[in-house]
Order: structure tokens, then C-alpha cells, then sequence
């Protein structure tokens, strides 16, 4: 898999547009991250805001690595603290996408 096919596996994984992700990273369209998606060449600050809002390293995103997730940044008190500053449609959406997650994990 190469970095264009690694960054659209990602964003489809977490349910992202190519319009969204433009926006996070800067751009005024989609064409952006199309281009990165057919294999575009791109800096290596484009790699670590990538890998950021991806929730990636960027290792991974080069194909250096196989391990698709960052380590964790925090602790569990600061996720609960931040979940708790969710304003309500926000929190619902999260729970959603968390349940799915927990769902998952319960099939393995």
C-alpha cells in the first residue's frame, strides 16, 4: 500500500470526506487530497499533519511501519474530561461511533 492509499483508508476508516480533510489540513478543496489520494508526491510537514489528524504516525503513512495507530497521547482522565466537554450533538455522535468500535472488539 503506498502513502496515497494509506491516507484514504484512514479517512474512509474514520468516516471522513476528502473535503473534510482538506479543510483540517488547509485547503480550500478537495482536489488536494485527491491528488494525495492517486499518489501525488507530498512534503514530509504535509506526512506529520497528516499522520496527526489521521490518528497515524507518520511511519505508518510511509509504509515504514505496519501499526496503523498513533500511541495513545493521554490518560483516561483526560479523554473522560474531554468527552465531558463535548457539547450534546458532539457527544452523540461520539458515543455512536464508540459503541461501534466497542461492538467490534466484543466480535473478535
Amino acid at each position: 500500500m503506498n502513502i496515497g492509499e494509506r491516507v484514504k483508508h484512514l479517512r474512509e476508516q474514520k468516516g471522513m470526506t476528502q473535503e473534510e480533510l482538506a479543510i483540517k489540513l488547509g485547503y480550500k478543496s478537495k482536489s488536494s487530497v485527491a491528488h494525495i489520494e492517486n499518489g501525488r508526491d507530498i512534503p514530509r510537514s504535509m506526512v506529520v499533519s497528516l499522520a496527526d489528524i489521521l490518528g497515524t504516525t507518520p511511519a505508518y503513512l510511509m509504509g515504514w511501519e505496519d501499526k496503523e495507530i498513533a500511541p495513545i497521547k493521554c490518560d483516561r482522565s483526560d479523554v473522560i474530561k474531554r468527552i465531558n466537554d463535548l457539547p450534546d450533538e458532539q457527544f452523540e455522535k461520539f458515543a455512536t461511533k464508540v459503541e461501534g468500535y466497542l461492538d467490534g472488539l466484543e466480535d473478535q
